[in-house]
Parts: C-alpha cells; sequence; structure tokens
C-alpha cells in the first residue's frame, strides 16, 4: 500500500472526525451554563478602567 492510498482511505474518516470535533466545540460554547462567562467576556471592551 503506497502512501497516496493511505491518505486516500483516511480523509472520509478525519473529516467526519473534525466535523464532529467543531460541532463539540460550538456546543460547549453555547451551552446555557457558559452564559454568565460569555456575557462577561462581551462586556471586557466597555469596562472602565481608569
Amino acid at each position: 500500500m503506497d502512501w497516496l492510498h493511505f491518505v486516500d482511505r483516511l480523509h472520509a474518516p478525519l473529516s467526519v472526525l473534525m466535523l464532529v470535533i467543531f460541532c463539540a466545540i460550538v456546543a460547549w460554547a453555547y451551552a446555557p451554563r457558559r452564559r454568565k462567562d460569555m456575557d462577561e467576556s462581551a462586556r471586557i471592551p466597555l469596562r472602565d478602567d481608569g
């Protein structure tokens, strides 16, 4: 088995794996329990520190 054949066989599973990882990150970022942290982070540029 040559290198190109090996890469061709991994293309589809790796694409699916990357999609699953992306969806997991999006779900983690938008989870309701993270809302407070995200709201605080969103207000950082508006703070009057000085």
